[in-house]
């Protein structure tokens, strides 16, 4: 959640009740960046990681669902490529993140500890 969004226009986005957004710059910045991240991650932490690109299912809460940029290698641990421009310098001052930023975990966010849980391998369904 964010200030951007309310939780309604959320879930109407999230089930498809919405019309898809215009693409903008920013956008296909992120998607083009989004290997370079990945990258970068590999080379600062010394893991390895695979694009996926299917959506988790939790079958005990069908509502909880997700998608990730990468799932890295060995481990129940997923990868979200973001990026964000100098516009937004003032936003992370003194290491903070900003509330709408996914922090920095290992791992998905730990707020939602049904999908962690039931990462591939651990009950989750990977849907095709």
């Amino acid at each position: 959640m964010n200030h951007y969004v309310t939780p309604y226009m959320l879930w109407a986005d999230k089930t498809g009740r919405l019309p898809d957004k215009s693409d903008n710059e920013a956008m296909r910045q992120g998607r083009d960046l989004e290997q370079y991240v990945a990258d970068r991650f590999m080379e600062a932490m010394g893991k390895k990681v695979r694009r996926r690109t299917s959506m988790f299912h939790n079958p005990v809460y069908p509502f909880a669902h997700a998608n990730i940029d990468r799932a890295v290698v060995g481990e129940r641990a997923g990868l979200e490529c973001k990026t964000t421009s100098l516009m937004n310098l003032k936003k992370f001052k003194n290491g903070e993140y900003p509330e709408n930023f996914p922090p920095p975990v290992d791992g998905l966010p730990p707020t939602d500890e049904t999908l962690k849980q039931n990462f591939p391998g651990g009950g989750a369904q990977d849907a095709h």
